[in-house]
């Protein structure tokens, strides 16, 4: 068999066995659809966004120029500014409590945490959760503050339709 017949055969196996994949991820998408969770199902896999929020600066600017929401120069700049502001207070934080998370798991699996220490640091992650939370807060009622009524609807009713991995508005 010469080279050419070589890549032909291999490439016609490859392009086979990546059309059936295709056909089986389309079936199993299809078929998972299907699946309905029960309400206490639901709650023990969305247990961590309990306070599920939107995230209202990722909601105004993406969908700023969005026709509908007719969002000013000068609500737009001092969203931005509050973003920008938000975003320096918050990431340090999100940072440390993931740290501190991955370091309380770490520890219980490898038997190196007590339950003193692990309550401790159990609750100086559940402290910077809450500071987050608190952050979210805040952000959305800026943004509520600064759009008019019938924008802030709007921006929600828009933001809705945005792909997230757990929707906030379910």
């Amino acid at each position: 068999m010469n080279i050419f017949t070589k890549k032909l055969l291999a490439f016609s196996v490859l392009s086979f066995l990546s059309i059936n994949q295709i056909f089986a991820m389309e079936n199993m998408s299809q078929n998972s659809s299907k699946i309905e969770l029960s309400e206490e199902m639901k709650m023990k896999l969305n247990f961590d966004y309990i306070v599920n929020l939107p995230i209202m600066m990722r909601a105004v600017f993406n969908n700023a120029k969005h026709p509908d929401l007719n969002l000013t120069k000068e609500q737009i700049i001092a969203i931005r500014d509050h973003k920008i502001n938000v975003m320096d207070n918050i990431e340090p934080i999100m940072k440390e409590a993931h740290m501190l998370s991955l370091q309380l798991k770490e520890g219980l699996i490898n038997g190196k945490i007590s339950n003193e220490e692990g309550f401790k640091l159990a609750t100086k992650i559940t402290n910077l959760k809450e500071q987050v939370l608190m952050m979210k807060i805040t952000c959305i009622n800026f943004v509520k503050s600064t759009l008019t009524p019938t924008q802030f609807q709007k921006l929600i009713e828009i933001d809705k339709k945005a792909m997230y991995k757990n929707n906030p508005y379910e």
